[in-house]
């Protein structure tokens, strides 16, 4: 082997182990952009579970908001039935009032 050849292959050598790291370095580049997506994805979920949890909270509050209208309309029409005109004061106080008229028409005519 003369000087020519070792200085060949230490250029091959050294070639090759650029492309290597380059390699590497492309390999290592490629996984950092899979983590990077797969956190942004996790967190894209997490987002997701967290509005879908937020809109089941409002669906259950609309829900009880819902119960608690329907149970007040139906002690306001509990409330209407309850007080009803009483017919039955009116007419005692219209018999009443014709007793004494016609009490009053004999007793002091």
């Amino acid at each position: 082997m003369d000087g020519q050849e070792l200085i060949e292959r230490r250029n091959n050598w050294r070639e090759e182990q650029r492309r290597m790291e380059d390699f590497l370095l492309k390999g290592f580049m490629e996984l950092s952009n899979k983590i990077s997506s797969m956190e942004a994805t996790q967190k894209e979920l997490i987002e997701a579970v967290h509005k879908a949890n937020n809109h089941n909270q409002r669906i259950v509050s609309l829900e009880e908001f819902r119960e608690r209208q329907v149970s007040t309309c139906a002690k306001i029409q509990d409330e209407k039935e309850k007080k009803r005109f009483p017919w039955t004061g009116v007419l005692v106080g219209v018999i009443i009032a014709l007793s004494t008229s016609i009490m009053n028409y004999f007793v002091f005519k």
